[in-house]
């Protein structure tokens, strides 16, 4: 866990089992920069981009995790996406992991999450 932060990113890290820290990087800057893209150009295909990026993986759980944990996230170009709505779209997206269980359609639960970034 990185130093500074906050219990929920710590604990949503723990949720985000990757097998190698390499993978969890990968998907955590491909989130940040979608979720930047959409910030500051109000481009929601980014968001469509990113659940498609992250539905179609073996390891859709934990890449839906690392999400989460970039989205409670204070980085400077993320923190500009209302905290109430970044909240919301980390809590879907935990919500959308337990729904993983009863073989939900991944892609669809990830863009449901992300919608709540929209106003």
């Amino acid at each position: 866990p990185q130093i500074g932060a906050t219990p929920e990113q710590r604990r949503l890290e723990q949720l985000a089992s990757f097998e190698n820290s390499g993978d969890r990087d990968t998907i955590a800057r491909l989130a940040a920069a979608a979720l930047i893209r959409f910030a500051q150009q109000g481009d929601s295909s980014a968001l469509l981009s990113l659940a498609a990026s992250i539905g179609g993986r073996d390891d859709v759980k934990d890449a839906m995790a690392a999400v989460a944990i970039v989205l409670t996230s204070d980085d400077e170009g993320v923190r500009e996406i209302p905290r109430e709505r970044r909240l919301a779209a980390a809590d879907a997206l935990l919500a959308g992991i337990r729904a993983m269980a009863v073989n939900a359609d991944a892609r669809l639960v990830i863009e449901g999450a992300l919608a709540k970034l929209i106003g």
